[in-house]
């Protein structure tokens, strides 16, 4: 019933994005790399003529985990740190959010609603010499007279495809929402409207996800409103929410927390190096694409050519990871001593230059280590879910890499609260968690974020 009543809701936001993808104009055809001028290989490397942006690399890795004992694949390359920044305002007693309809070539449905600012360094520096980021100085100039830099976090994007890879999720406050005028494919919406779309499929992108999840969670109610505080006198899943987010109380500590977390980036062992494309002995480069002989690889490297209106440049080419397998993304909680608490893995990803971050109780690709307890437990006759959302997630760099977000709650009786593999935390924990850099996976924040719908 609850989630009935949460997906009941002023369709505006809907409604725009689906006239944006009408008028959005996107074509995304593939290529052979020799048909991409921009995109070359390089002693090796897949990379931009400017040296910017990103590269595609070997990369290999030797590991005292089973999984990853010894392991090659390509990986994206893309030091640089992005801007993800949210400019909200409020009106009266309402908060506001200033949407962007951004069109991605690897989007389902072409169009989601994302950050008011969602740029790399070399688009924000216009490398591509197209036109420049709108509402830019936001998030650089802190000067700036009518604003105050309300969050500002990095966070890190997915650690089996991304190498020590970080964007800052910002949010801005403003002082006047008139003061913004509204461009074509930017629009402010409301607090409610913002949370309940958390809920619906490929509406809301990861970016925008991970810097939702990031914010002060006072700005997604009413002013004067606490978090979850509407569901205090009901007996569902918001009023476990609620007293899961107010109660101090819980397996562990703060301190504990980050101790075992740093106990086990310590106990991982990970030598690693970039190595030239041709050199990963598993893959192989065609004239079409980056691919592996192992059925099972997660994804290959394809090019593409995009055309498309309202971005800083309306035609270009660029490599893609693309995957033709869906991803089921679980997060399972259940109530211990009476307060909701939530199993996250400690993860150890290639990707990650501090090895182990959080990740969500279960995710259903080869390539993710799996507690075997979860996929027992998501079977349980007794478990419920509460929702199961629908994204592509980073679809400028993924083509239609969907993954589905479920959340899980089990019986009490799954709740080991000595599981070396993971820990259980608490919704005050997590908020705590939400501000402190390279802690929680993409995926975790962004299923994270469905929980606000809630809010």
């Amino acid at each position: 019933m609850e989630l009935k009543i949460l997906k009941n809701y002023d369709q505006s936001l809907q409604n725009w994005l689906q006239q944006k993808r009408i008028e959005c104009g996107l074509n995304v055809k593939r290529i052979p790399f020799n048909l991409c001028s921009d995109w070359k290989f390089v002693d090796g490397v897949l990379e931009h003529s400017t040296k910017r942006f990103f590269s595609i690399k070997g990369f290999r890795v030797e590991s005292n985990l089973p999984h990853l004992r010894y392991h090659e694949q390509p990986i994206i390359d893309q030091p640089e740190i992005g801007i993800l920044g949210f400019l909200i305002a409020k009106k009266e007693s309402t908060w506001h959010w200033l949407i962007q309809a951004k069109v991605e070539p690897g989007n389902v449905l072409k169009v989601q609603a994302a950050p008011t600012v969602q740029a790399t360094k070399s688009n924000y520096e216009m490398v591509h010499k197209g036109l420049p980021t709108p509402f830019l100085e936001y998030f650089l100039d802190s000067g700036k007279s009518g604003f105050n830099l309300d969050i500002d976090v990095e966070q890190s994007e997915q650690g089996d495809r991304f190498l020590n890879k970080y964007n800052r999720n910002c949010t801005a406050i403003m002082s006047n929402i008139d003061e913004i005028f509204e461009y074509t494919i930017y629009k402010w919406f409301s607090a409610d409207i913002v949370r309940a779309a958390l809920l619906h499929d490929f509406m809301i992108n990861t970016d925008a996800r991970s810097v939702i999840f990031c914010s002060d969670w006072y700005k997604l109610v009413q002013d004067g409103e606490t978090p979850f505080c509407k569901w205090n006198k009901s007996n569902g899943f918001g009023k476990k929410l609620y007293q899961s987010y107010n109660n101090h109380s819980s397996v562990y500590f703060i301190e504990e927390i980050l101790e075992k977390i740093e106990m086990k980036r310590r106990s991982v062992e990970f030598i690693t190096e970039t190595i030239p494309l041709h050199q990963l002995k598993s893959w192989r480069t065609t004239k079409d694409r980056i691919e592996s002989s192992d059925p099972d690889a997660p994804f290959f490297v394809q090019q593409y050519l995009v055309s498309v209106k309202n971005r800083e440049v309306e035609n270009w080419c660029q490599p893609l990871l693309e995957t033709s397998r869906e991803v089921q993304i679980v997060l399972i909680c259940c109530e211990i001593s009476g307060i909701l608490h939530f199993y996250f893995r400690f993860a150890p990803e290639q990707g990650f230059k501090n090895k182990v971050q959080l990740a969500p109780s279960y995710i259903s690709d080869p390539s993710h280590m799996c507690v075997e307890w979860c996929k027992t437990a998501l079977r349980d006759n007794s478990t419920i879910q509460h929702a199961n959302v629908y994204q592509s997630d980073e679809g400028g760099r993924f083509m239609h890499s969907i993954a589905g977000y479920g959340i899980y709650e089990a019986d009490p009786k799954w709740a080991d609260v000595h599981d070396t593999n993971g820990i259980w935390l608490t919704l005050n924990q997590l908020h705590t968690l939400r501000s402190y850099k390279g802690y929680l996976t993409n995926e975790a924040r962004s299923l994270l974020s469905i929980l606000l719908a809630w809010a």
